[in-house]
């Protein structure tokens, strides 16, 4: 079972921590590196609006999520 969260609340540290810890050449996008370390997807359902899309993901289960959770709330 997947759960759908809205990243937005999180994103600006996300986005500071992988410019600041990261590098784009051998760590791939923020979204490569997010799916590699929480697995998040970004794929969405046909039916959500183009405008909603940049603010949903999806994790595949509690796991990740918790995870993804304790780092970045």
């Amino acid at each position: 079972m997947e759960i759908r969260i809205n990243i937005t609340p999180y994103f600006k540290d996300i986005a500071d921590y992988y410019w600041d810890h990261m590098d784009p050449a051998t760590d791939g996008s923020i979204w490569e590196w997010l799916a590699k370390d929480y697995r998040v997807n970004r794929s969405w359902p046909g039916s959500v609006r183009e405008r909603e899309r940049s603010s949903w993901v999806w994790f595949p289960d509690e796991q990740h999520l918790t995870a993804f959770l304790l780092r970045w709330a």
